[in-house]
């Protein structure tokens, strides 16, 4: 059936009547020649190795060999058998034809896009793929941003570029709509807030809202001057720490209002760096801010930075500084190594104050060199600080600088040894003083909010003692009164005759009417009985209130009661006796001796015993008792030796509560006793 199906298939011209044939299995050679008989117009006689054979399998077809392409294969071995290239054995090429016949085309060749046809014969596509395995994906096709990525197969990104080739850039990357994107492009500027459409590269800037409207990292530029800001210290070559490390320079708001300062471009030679912040960085008119390049205060000397730049190194010999806000350059600094700005290490370049305006500042001679340390073990200056005036410029010509005590260089009229106006405000002489105090004693004037109500007086003050003088010295008010420290008690005289009786005292500084100083009277109902009355020595009434009936005196030769010594020794230097009493006026004394075992009392040496018999001796009290003393060697003066020694002279019966003779040494305990111990300066109190 097989070889019937394939002569049918072909076209057999030469043929003119109907030929049964009859072949059995034989050898290849013999079907190839009959089949070429069959083909062919007539048959030559056969071959002798042509033999008519028949099989047990013998169909009722015929089947016939042939090789039409003369490669020596047969079909269906031979898969194309038009074609002598082509045969079972031949060596497979790559030309997408199956040339060994074995129903794989191109076998052993590579497909690196696994879609069934090989690389050698395969057409790139717009795929993303390698197709004809050259190692190029998409050869040939557009590539317009070219990353290497056909357009046919890129993504469209936010780079500015038409990524995909559809004639559009950027398209989706547009979120607000107002026809600029996050990323921009060489002739668009990005937009720096997709989600506000208000707010793009083509917008009007706003000032005064502290947004940055038209996205060009400035915020409120339109208000901004030159001269609004001025450079007013610089540190280029710190010595406390590593000179990179160290770098700041500060600047002051001179613009009288507050200024952003995001976008501010800082420039130093071909340095430069834009402030950028994710807050809204401002400064307030007349303050100070702080920038540096390193925000670490325990590597940087110490210093708390406002702001900290990138990029921008400070040279230490020939530098400039500027500040620019978009093409304005606001202020500028330049240093020359010292040859007309000051220059050493350790020390910030320090603008006088005097000169805190931004063409002034240009001028060498307004700088002076950092004076101070802002810390510990740190450089000279004043980081984050107004500026003090440097101390050897003498601006306001007054003929004083700092250095030589004017405390205000903004004023000729205030200076060292100026007349000073009291309670303007201002220390014109400066000596410090509060110059609400004119009187210095600790109070400001009541007529400027202190409690003064005597500016000139020192001697009139809230806390001062009130005096019968006629002012109101302790200003509460009152002037004098009782409450006068030196104020008199006056006496009610009932009698008449001059003294008040003891009983009806009344203070005040002056005397109230029908009242006398004297109120000693021992007995205001008899006008004959007085101080100044003449006693009668027979009567046994005390007419002269001496507390005696008689008249007994000191130095009559008798000892009468309350008399101490009869008759009274001396004369002495340094210690008297009451004419009228009759007793020893002690009070001027300072020491009792009481060294080792001289003893007046108690224990040996000197302690509170002792201490209490001093008292007794020289307040004249019984009761009296020490509260304190002093302990020392003995003094140069007179005083009493230690008894019953009976240095000096003894005085016996004595009533002052001491039980032991007192011997009185009129000229030096030290001299007559030596350097021994004695109790002086007594504190004594008298219950």
């Amino acid at each position: 059936m097989r070889l019937r199906t394939w002569i049918q298939s072909k076209t057999l011209k030469f043929v003119e009547a109907p030929v049964r044939i009859r072949i059995g299995k034989g050898q290849n050679g013999r079907y190839s020649w009959l089949l070429g008989c069959l083909l062919a117009v007539g048959c030559p006689a056969s071959p002798d190795k042509l033999e008519d054979t028949e099989t047990e399998d013998t169909v009722d077809s015929a089947v016939l060999t042939v090789d039409a392409d003369g490669d020596g294969y047969l079909e269906p071995q031979d898969c194309d058998d038009d074609n002598a290239e082509i045969h079972p054995g031949v060596v497979e090429l790559c030309n997408g034809v199956d040339d060994n016949c074995n129903s794989v085309v191109d076998e052993g060749f590579s497909d690196v896009d696994q879609d069934g046809v090989s690389d050698c014969v395969d057409v790139e596509e717009c795929d993303g793929v390698d197709n004809d395995g050259d190692g190029e994906v998409d050869e040939d096709f557009g590539d317009l941003d070219g990353d290497g990525v056909a357009d046919c197969v890129d993504s469209e990104e936010c780079d500015g570029i038409d990524n995909d080739g559809d004639g559009t850039v950027d398209e989706g990357y547009d979120a607000d709509g107002d026809g600029y994107t996050l990323c921009g492009s060489d002739s668009v500027a990005a937009d720096c807030d997709d989600f506000n459409s208000d707010i793009h590269p083509g917008a009007a800037e706003v000032d005064g809202n502290g947004i940055d409207d038209d996205c060009d990292s400035l915020l409120d530029e339109g208000v901004w001057s030159e001269g609004d800001l001025v450079v007013t210290e610089i540190l280029v070559n710190p010595q406390a720490v590593v000179d990179r490390n160290g770098e700041w320079f500060e600047i002051y708001n001179v613009s009288g209002a507050t200024r952003t300062l995001n976008g501010l471009e800082i420039v130093s030679g071909s340095d430069s760096h834009q402030v950028q912040s994710d807050e809204v960085l401002t400064l307030a008119a007349e303050a100070v801010m702080v920038l540096g390049n390193n925000g670490d205060s325990g590597v940087n000397g110490g210093v708390s930075l406002d702001y900290v730049y990138s990029d921008v190194q400070l040279s230490n010999e020939v530098d400039s500084l500027e500040l620019k806000v978009g093409e304005l350059v606001v202020d500028a600094v330049t240093w020359d190594d010292g040859l007309t700005m000051p220059d050493v290490s350790g020390a910030s370049l320090f603008l006088d104050p005097w000169y805190f305006e931004a063409v002034a500042n240009d001028d060498p001679a307004s700088w002076c060199l950092g004076f101070e340390s802002w810390a510990l073990n740190s450089d000279l200056g004043s980081p984050g600080e107004l500026n003090d005036y440097c101390p050897e410029f003498d601006r306001d010509l007054d003929g004083f600088n700092p250095n030589t005590g004017d405390c205000d260089e903004d004023d000729a009229t205030v200076f060292p040894g100026a007349t000073e106006t009291w309670y303007d405000g201002v220390d014109q002489d400066c000596d410090g003083a509060n110059d609400f105090d004119a009187d210095a004693d600790g109070h400001d004037s009541i007529d400027h909010g202190g409690d003064d109500c005597d500016d000139t007086n020192a001697a009139v003050n809230p806390v001062a003692a009130e005096v019968c003088d006629g002012v109101d010295n302790d200003c509460d008010g009152t002037i004098d009164g009782s409450a006068s420290i030196d104020a008199s008690t006056w006496y009610s005289d009932d009698d008449g005759d001059g003294y008040g009786g003891a009983s009806s005292g009344v203070v005040d500084c002056t005397a109230p009417s029908n009242l006398v100083p004297d109120g000693q009277d021992c007995d205001d109902t008899d006008p004959a009985i007085n101080p100044g009355a003449t006693e009668d020595c027979n009567d046994a009434i005390d007419h002269d209130c001496d507390g005696f009936s008689g008249c007994s005196y000191c130095g009559d030769g008798v000892l009468d009661a309350g008399e101490e010594y009869e008759p009274p020794p001396g004369p002495f230097s340094n210690a008297s006796v009451d004419s009228q009493t009759c007793r020893w006026d002690f009070s001027g004394v300072n020491q009792l001796y009481c060294n080792g075992s001289c003893s007046w009392a108690g224990g040996s040496g000197c302690d509170q015993s002792d201490a209490d018999i001093l008292c007794k001796l020289v307040t004249d009290n019984e009761n009296s008792v020490a509260t304190s003393w002093t302990n020392t060697t003995a003094l140069a003066e007179s005083g009493f030796p230690c008894t019953p020694l009976g240095y000096g002279t003894t005085i016996s019966g004595l009533d002052r509560g001491v039980t032991v003779p007192v011997s009185w040494q009129d000229s030096s305990i030290l001299g007559n006793h030596g350097a021994g111990s004695v109790i002086a300066y007594p504190v004594c109190t008298n219950p």
